[in-house]
């Protein structure tokens, strides 16, 4: 399986195309500098810049610097947009996107990358 990773940051958003078996990049990843703290209406147009970037229209995971529950819905934001909290993060980038997408704390999927 195929996905675009994007990781959110508080400087910047990067993705690729991963291949889900292997964990390896498909294309060159993408960096997106965010200087300032978005909103989320301007954060979810970075995310579909960095999709429509890669011409992307399969699923996309998206690691988030916050506390996500349920696999969705934002519950910290503390290097982001306070705006954040208690959005559909899902619903709100999938929007954007066009695309499925789900939801992790950046450091959980950094601790499943490991494994």
């Amino acid at each position: 399986m195929k996905a675009l990773g994007i990781d959110i940051g508080g400087s910047a958003l990067k993705g690729a195309p991963v291949d889900t078996e292997t964990g390896r990049l498909l294309a060159d990843r993408l960096r997106i500098a965010t200087p300032e703290p978005l909103s989320p209406a301007r954060m979810a147009r970075k995310v579909a810049e960095l999709a429509r970037h890669f011409r992307w229209r399969g699923p996309i995971g998206i690691g988030f610097p916050g506390v996500i529950e349920e696999g969705c819905r934002i519950m910290t934001s503390a290097n982001l947009h306070p705006k954040f909290i208690g959005v559909d993060g899902a619903k709100l980038f999938g929007r954007a996107t066009g695309c499925r997408v789900a939801m992790i704390n950046d450091a959980a999927a950094a601790g499943i990358a490991e494994m």
